[in-house]
C-alpha cells in the first residue's frame, strides 16, 4: 500500500454535508476537488473559497500545530519577495522565538536532515529508477557518499519542514504565498533550502543565495541530498498517481539536484 494512501474518502457528498453542517451561509452545491496531496484534500466552494479537508489521521495534529504556529510568525514573513529573501526571514532567530516561545516544537521529526536516516532511504528511492543516466548515479553514489560522513546537525532554525514545489503559490511571476505548514518545526535550514536544488538552475540559485545569505558547505551538501531524497519521491507518487505535470517537474529536480 503507497505511504500516502488515504484513511478516508474525501468525496462530494461527505464536503457537502460538512460544509452545510458548518457553514450554512455557503452554497455546499458549488463544491469542486481542486487537489489531492498525501495528508490533504482541497476543495474550492464558490470559486472563491478554498478548504482543506484531512484524507489521512496523521494530518490532524499537523494541522493543529499549523494553526498554532502560523498567527505567531505571520507579521516577519514577506510574501511577495524572491524566495530566498522569505527563507531568510523564516529562519532568523527571532521567528524561531515568536513561532515557538515554549520550545516545545518538534525538532525534525522526519529526520530530513539526519543523513545516517537519509542517505540509506534515498539509495533505496533511487535503485527503483531506470531512467538515471550513468552520470546522474555515478553523481548521486559520490553525494550520497559525502554525506554520509555527517555528523548530526547542531542547528535550529524554525522551518517550514516540507517546502518543495506543490507548497509555493506563485503569482505574476512571483512568489504569492507558500501553503500547508502542518510540518513546520525546529531543525537545519537545509530541511527548507533543499527547494533552492530541486527546483532552480545554477544561474537563479546564485540569485536565491544572494537574496538568502552564506550557506556553508555542509549545509549545502545536507540540502543537496535533501533535494534528490524528495525529488525522487516526489516523482515516484506521481507516476504512481498519474500526476503527469508533478512527474516532469520532479523528474527535472533530481537531474538539477544531482548536477549540483
Amino acid at each position: 500500500m503507497p505511504e500516502w494512501d488515504a484513511d478516508v474518502a474525501i468525496d462530494r457528498d461527505l464536503v457537502r454535508a460538512l460544509l452545510e453542517e458548518q457553514f450554512p451561509q455557503l452554497d455546499a452545491s458549488s463544491a469542486r476537488l481542486l487537489a489531492e496531496g498525501w495528508d490533504n484534500s482541497v476543495w474550492v466552494v464558490e470559486e472563491r473559497l478554498a478548504f482543506r479537508f484531512p484524507r489521512r489521521e496523521i494530518a490532524v495534529p499537523l494541522v493543529a500545530r499549523e494553526l498554532a504556529v502560523l498567527p505567531r510568525i505571520a507579521s516577519f514573513l514577506p510574501v511577495a519577495v524572491r524566495l530566498g529573501a522569505f527563507l531568510r526571514a523564516l529562519h532568523a532567530p527571532e521567528v524561531r522565538a515568536a513561532g515557538d516561545p515554549d520550545d516545545d516544537l518538534p525538532r525534525d521529526p522526519n529526520g530530513r536532515a539526519d543523513m545516517a536516516l537519509r542517505v540509506p532511504r534515498t539509495r533505496e528511492r533511487l535503485a527503483s529508477f531506470a531512467d538515471l543516466t550513468r552520470e546522474e548515479a555515478r553523481s548521486a553514489d559520490e553525494l550520497l557518499a559525502d554525506a554520509e560522513l555527517l555528523g548530526p546537525s547542531s542547528a535550529q532554525a524554525l522551518v517550514h519542514g516540507d517546502f518543495h514545489v506543490r507548497h509555493v503559490l506563485v503569482a505574476g511571476g512571483g512568489v504569492s504565498g507558500v501553503i500547508d505548514w502542518g510540518d513546520v518545526c525546529t531543525g537545519d535550514p537545509s530541511i527548507d533550502l533543499q527547494l533552492a536544488w530541486a527546483l532552480l538552475p545554477e544561474t537563479r540559485r546564485t540569485v536565491f543565495l544572494d537574496a538568502y545569505g552564506p550557506v556553508d558547505d555542509e549545509t549545502q551538501l545536507r540540502a543537496r541530498v535533501l533535494a534528490v531524497s524528495l525529488s525522487a519521491l516526489l516523482c515516484d507518487y506521481a507516476r504512481t498517481e498519474g500526476l503527469p505535470g508533478l512527474e516532469r517537474e520532479t523528474r527535472a529536480g533530481l537531474t538539477r539536484a544531482l548536477a549540483g
